[in-house]
């Protein structure tokens, strides 16, 4: 399993690593997914820019996700902002 979504061609090579909720059912890269494919993604802590966050006294906590399977028939995950 592999983070992030492969960028769309022509959008760069980079992974596209997380999803607006706002925008998430009406973006074609993320419209199937979104019906079909959600997932909580088990996280110890998070970046926020420079900020790493924690959950004091909680060794795990979840954030919501949408996955897929990518071209190269690897799965792949990209977390809900």
């Amino acid at each position: 399993m592999r983070w992030g979504f492969a960028s769309a061609p022509g959008l760069g090579v980079r992974p596209i690593i997380n999803a607006r909720a706002e925008t998430l059912a009406s973006k074609p890269m993320f419209a199937s997914a979104y019906k079909t494919a959600r997932c909580a993604l088990p996280v110890s802590s998070y970046l926020e820019g420079d900020i790493e966050v924690r959950i004091d006294g909680t060794p795990l906590f979840y954030l919501a996700g949408i996955y897929q399977r990518g071209a190269d028939d690897v799965m792949e995950f990209t977390v809900i902002t």
